[in-house]
Order: C-alpha cells, then structure tokens, then sequence
C-alpha cells in the first residue's frame, strides 16, 4: 500500500478528503470480504490490483478493456460500482492524484516532470496520467528510503520499499524521512517501518 499511503498522505497535505482511502488502507482485509459477498468474487488480490490501478489512471468500469473489467468481469463490475465505499474510494484517489500531478508540473515546465529524487520523465501529448503519478509516487517512496538510510551501516539491500539490514532503531530511522521531507519538499512525510526475521522481509508503509 505504499503508493496508496502516499497519495493519502500527500492528498491531505493539500487539503483533500482522505478518510475513505485511509480506511481502506487500515481495513483492507475487510472490505475485500464484504465486496467479494457483494461480488460474488472471492479473489482479494484482484480487488487490490483493482484499487492500485486507480492511482495508475484506471477506473472502476465494466469494460473488459480496463483492469477492473477483466478481473471481476463485467456483472461483477457493475456490483462494485454500486458500493458506496467503491464509489468514494475512486473518487478520492481520483481526486488525489489529478491533484498531485497537476501541482507537480506547474513547479517545472511544461516538458518534464522532475520527481523527489531528481529523476526526469519528458512529457509530451502521448504521456498519460498514469505514467506520470506513477512516476512522482515512485519517486518520494524513493527519497523516502534514501533519507532513513543515508550513511547506515549493515545494509544487506534495498528493494523497492524494503531492505535488509541487521536490527536498527526504527523510530530513529522514521524520524529522519520527517524531518528531511519537511525541510526538502515543504511537507512531511511519515513512514512506518515493520520489521520482520530475515527470512521473512522487511518494509515500509507511508
């Protein structure tokens, strides 16, 4: 849910509502059960891939052309679109990144957008909504991690939000993504590290 934490996060910085987004995120499990009762599909993963798209320019629809449409088919679809969680969800996270990435490319040109870690991604009238929220999110998890680990010893590696390090002061660690976020990009960004034995994984959720 790291993405997903993000755009709550950010989205609330800038004054939106957040609070059907944030309760998804603490209560996924639960809403996946009610819209597999409501659905009569019993895959939560597909109900998850369905909401991680709607950050990605994806919809909730019918059609077998979208990511929603394909995964619970088109009577499916029609059931979930019905919900009022759903409803508000794609709403929200909508709302969300629309305003994110309009925000973001006013601070630049009009020919690139450049995310929390300096990164470029060109623009033209080819390049989607998706292409650029996934972009700009992809970049503050990343300034996230690069903050909480600058100068740490004992890292092992770091894959996309997790790493693997020998035992580390998480409170101290989440501390710095705060402080560096809100002097660097003029909001705060909280993380919350959960740590898990080695042959299991280590992550982090904003």
């Amino acid at each position: 849910s790291c993405h997903l934490s993000l755009c709550s996060l950010i989205g609330r910085g800038y004054g939106l509502e957040t609070e059907h987004t944030e309760s998804y995120i603490r209560n996924k499990d639960t809403l996946h059960a009610q819209w597999s009762a409501i659905t009569g599909h019993d895959s939560p993963n597909s109900f998850k891939s369905i909401i991680i798209s709607l950050l990605y320019g994806g919809a909730l629809s019918p059609s077998t052309h979208t990511t929603s449409g394909r995964l619970l088919g088109t009577e499916a679809m029609r059931r979930l679109m019905d919900e009022p969680h759903a409803q508000a969800l794609q709403r929200e996270i909508s709302e969300g990144i629309t305003t994110i990435v309009r925000r973001e490319t006013q601070e630049h040109t009009a020919h690139s957008l450049v995310n929390a870690v300096g990164c470029t991604l060109r623009l033209n009238s080819t390049t989607s909504m998706g292409k650029r929220s996934a972009h700009l999110l992809t970049g503050y998890e990343q300034f996230a991690i690069r903050e909480m680990l600058a100068g740490v010893e004992g890292i092992q590696g770091i894959i996309y939000d997790g790493f693997i390090a020998r035992s580390l002061d998480t409170a101290a660690l989440e501390q710095r993504v705060t402080v560096a976020s809100t002097a660097q990009l003029g909001f705060p960004l909280t993380v919350k590290l959960r740590a898990e034995s080695f042959n299991e994984r280590s992550s982090i959720t904003p």
